[in-house]
């Protein structure tokens, strides 16, 4: 399985497995918000989703739970 079939598998094709595909599994406006980040490509690595060191964003429901993103030097432009 590739990275990206893995990561569907976990998501979109679970909540629809599941039958609530209408408010999870994706990132759309209106569905419950979860979402997790790690520090680098998953789709390189898909390794990197199980390393809890690696995840520096969790967000549950629209909640953070864990926020250990690197600071970044210099300033941000918008």
């Amino acid at each position: 399985m590739s990275p990206m079939a893995a990561i569907r598998a976990a998501t979109s094709a679970g909540a629809r497995l599941l039958g609530v595909e209408d408010t999870l599994g994706t990132l759309r406006a209106g569905y419950a918000a979860d979402l997790v980040l790690c520090a680098g490509d998953p789709l390189r690595d898909i390794g990197l989703l199980s390393a809890p060191e690696q995840i520096v964003l969790v967000a549950q429901q629209g909640v953070v739970r864990k926020l250990t993103l690197p600071e970044r030097s210099g300033s941000c432009q918008t």
